[in-house]
């Protein structure tokens, strides 16, 4: 099959019923990416990586400029040593002949349940199929193709300018568990056309994950898939290469990869609420960094916020053992604006039924005034509910 000519990423989704209580949506997902496209990626830095991690890594070392990416969601083809890695290479093998292509072409990505085997008995049959759909799915079908534990498909097709040039930013994610930073925290793509060299493109695109999913968690659990990955799509006559095209293009990025990041933190597992984590006048930034995520992963903390209980001691014992250079004597804490803990212990002017009403509906914003330095970091969680504890006991059944 010959490769098209294209200038944005084409999508195809089949049903290959790879988990079996899927009934219902496609589990196969592949994009094409145009020619001459610019390719990095994060993966995850779990020590127990996916054969399709390891796979895609060893594929984009010997291609610079891979023609597909390969996704399927209902298995995670994690923890299934040797065979993971023969069943991922004799997928990507299957769809190179049927594209005419080398299998090195291909970056393969998946997510699902650790531990079982990919059904080839399954998969296979359906390959020639979704290979000819190519470029007859949406984007939200993309996005749909690779979901779990996701109650929506998240995704986003935008035109931007940069440099005064316009292009189009495409991007698509899935994640409601097991997000947690150092790295992506889930499966997704993003594109943009722009010329762009790799190593300012790995510069730019390293920043912006940087400061969106890996300022998100919801239950501390970094996967064994998780990758994100970046196209840069030729342009005839944006070429991204001055200080000033790198800082635009770095904010445009940023922007539609946090409403992405919004997004999977406000879909999270269980979650009825977001919960924005702000540290200010922090030693340094690793101090305000853990003081921020000490708060996030607290299941007393995220329980309080679900519930809508203004207990702010649970905050505040979680600030406490973040980091013992602390001097709790100088902190201060604010919810939704009222502040209720100053100078190790309560505030004079905190009335709890004030805080009460504040947080009785909407998201909660927590500010920390650590009071040590000049530092600061921002963070987003969720609550944590009693449908997280039943999403993830009955997740393989």
């Amino acid at each position: 099959m010959p490769r098209q000519s294209i200038d944005t990423l084409l999508f195809a989704t089949e049903y290959a019923n790879i988990k079996i209580a899927n009934l219902t949506k496609d589990d196969l997902l592949l994009v094409q990416i145009p020619k001459g496209s610019t390719v990095c990626q994060v993966l995850t830095t779990n020590a127990l990586k996916a054969a399709p991690v390891l796979v895609a890594k060893q594929h984009l070392s010997k291609n610079k400029h891979p023609a597909y990416l390969l996704f399927n969601s209902g298995n995670a083809n994690a923890a299934t040593g040797k065979r993971g890695i023969e069943d991922c290479f004799t997928i990507c093998a299957e769809v190179a002949t049927l594209l005419g292509i080398h299998p090195h072409l291909i970056l393969p990505y998946s997510t699902g349940v650790i531990g079982e085997s990919m059904p080839l008995e399954r998969i296979l049959p359906k390959l020639p199929s979704l290979v000819s759909k190519l470029g007859k799915a949406s984007i939200e079908q993309a996005a749909t193709a690779i979901m779990t534990t996701d109650t929506y498909p998240k995704h986003l097709s935008v035109h931007e300018t940069v440099d005064r040039h316009p292009t189009l930013i495409q991007a698509f994610a899935k994640g409601a568990g097991m997000i947690h930073p150092n790295m992506a925290t889930l499966l997704g793509c993003i594109s943009v056309q722009a010329n762009c060299s790799l190593p300012i493109l790995k510069k730019i695109f390293k920043n912006a994950i940087k400061n969106t999913f890996n300022r998100i968690t919801i239950d501390g659990d970094t996967s064994t898939n998780d990758s994100f990955v970046c196209v840069a799509i030729p342009h005839p006559t944006l070429t991204i290469s001055t200080k000033k095209q790198q800082v635009e293009l770095e904010s445009i990025l940023t922007t539609h990869l946090n409403t992405l990041a919004m997004d999977i933190v406000r879909d999270g597992e269980g979650a009825t609420l977001i919960i924005t984590i702000k540290i200010h006048k922090a030693k340094n930034y690793r101090q305000a960094e853990l003081v921020a995520q000490s708060i996030a992963l607290s299941p007393l903390v995220k329980t309080a916020m679900h519930a809508r209980d203004p207990n702010w001691g649970r905050i505040a014992a979680a600030i406490g053992k973040a980091d013992q250079s602390i001097k709790m004597d100088k902190v201060s804490i604010a919810v939704n604006s009222i502040i209720c803990f100053s100078r190790g212990e309560r505030d004079t002017k905190y009335q709890e039924h004030i805080l009460k009403e504040k947080i009785a509906q909407g998201d909660i914003c927590i500010d920390v005034y650590l009071n040590q330095g000049n530092a600061s970091f921002s963070y987003q969680t969720c609550d944590l509910s009693a449908e997280y504890v039943r999403i993830n006991a009955d997740y393989r059944t």
